[in-house]
């Protein structure tokens, strides 16, 4: 127990909230996608935007094409990626595929396939500064809700050590303070 290596190693991990995610979800409500794509099997392409939600500035955007062959369904990525350290840029043209989940209650639902690790399966891919887009696992990413909740535990135990407390009377204390 303790010593070296051992703990929580998420605290290093960047947040997802810090790049780009690709969100399958955002082409379901596209009646396009379900027409083309998942009835008829036809390819339908585009450009997906990100944009800073203050100014409405475009931040960044890729070309997809979502294409069938045979009885698969898989999603082209085009765009240009930059090493944030050299400033290199390198063109990026890759295939993700499709899986598809049959949820009783909700019909078949499509998932994206990691293209890296080719295990995780869900709606939406991450990137943070890496070439591909990838699953968080993949990238090391982490929500930043569940690194500030370890800030306020870390606060709640040095206030519990200051005023000769448990840090759980002290959590309690400031829950009922600010609930």
């Amino acid at each position: 127990m303790g010593g070296f290596g051992s703990g929580s190693h998420k605290q290093n991990k960047d947040a997802v909230e810090d790049g780009e995610i690709f969100d399958l979800s955002d082409f379901a409500k596209i009646p396009e996608f379900k027409e083309r794509v998942i009835k008829k099997s036809k390819s339908l392409s585009g450009k997906y935007n990100w944009t800073d939600k203050v100014t409405g500035e475009e931040l960044g955007s890729i070309y997809f094409t979502f294409k069938c062959i045979r009885e698969n369904i898989f999603l082209n990525l085009q765009y240009n990626h930059t090493n944030y350290f050299t400033g290199e840029k390198t063109s990026m043209n890759y295939d993700i595929r499709l899986t598809s989940l049959n949820r009783s209650n909700r019909g078949i639902v499509y998932l994206l396939e990691c293209p890296l690790c080719k295990s995780h399966r869900g709606f939406k891919l991450y990137n943070s500064g890496s070439k591909y887009f990838a699953c968080r696992d993949c990238l090391k990413l982490n929500y930043r809700s569940s690194k500030d909740s370890r800030k306020f535990d870390r606060i709640c135990n040095w206030f519990g050590s200051e005023l000769g407390e448990s840090p759980k009377v002290i959590q309690q204390s400031l829950k009922k303070i600010y609930s």
